[in-house]
């Protein structure tokens, strides 16, 4: 039967399993057939005994749905399958799938905003060549900020989930999210941020690749 952990006696070394059909197991430490010790969340693979235990615990081998190797990806590639997970706040996220699109979202935010800038000067300079770049910044404020706005817009909810899905590839509920909407919260998020993948199988999935 399949199922996940739910935890760990830590002092009689039972682990407690729920199965695919509801129901919930216990099994003795003995029975805990990996060399490494088991994690809360993670799925597993177990036999019932007479005695209504689980048996024969393994970690269930789980295949990515999303084989494609994010190492093999480039910049834009990983910005459109983020966009494309939008509304994705399942599964899980790797430190190279996060910085990647963050860096973008950086460089469109520039792009937008000083490159849209420049071409408006550069346009007004046509029709008017007593233009002065005293003018011209004392617009730039104003403008930036509504490009600001616009960028921010496209990009929260497709930053808000590869956020949730990169803390579950840290084993890590994605509610700790709401830890980077205050001031010293983002020291840990960010801190998470720059860790690597967790290699075990969680209850949001295989490891992120």
């Amino acid at each position: 039967m399949r199922g996940y952990i739910l935890g760990r006696d830590h002092t009689t070394s039972q682990i407690f399993i729920k199965g695919q059909n509801g129901e919930r197991y216990t099994a003795p430490h003995s029975q805990w057939k990996e060399d490494t010790p088991p994690s809360k969340g993670e799925y597993v693979d177990f036999d019932i005994s007479k005695d209504n235990e689980a048996h024969n615990v393994f970690r269930e081998i789980t295949i990515p749905q999303d084989i494609t190797n994010i190492s093999s990806l480039n910049m834009w590639e990983i910005a459109l399958k983020c966009f494309k997970n939008t509304f994705n706040f399942r599964g899980r996220a790797s430190r190279r799938e996060y910085w990647m699109f963050f860096a973008f979202k950086i460089i469109m935010l520039i792009f937008f905003e000083y490159g849209g800038l420049l071409g408006d000067y550069e346009i007004k300079s046509l029709h008017d060549h007593t233009i002065s770049w005293h003018s011209f910044y004392s617009e730039v404020s104003d403008q930036t900020d509504i490009y600001s706005i616009l960028i921010t817009l496209i990009f929260t909810i497709p930053s808000l989930s590869v956020q949730v899905r990169r803390l579950h590839d840290r084993h890590l509920s994605g509610w700790w999210v709401l830890l980077s909407f205050t001031l010293i919260g983002e020291i840990p998020i960010f801190i998470l941020n720059i860790l690597k993948t967790k290699p075990e199988t969680n209850r949001w999935g295989p490891p992120a690749v």
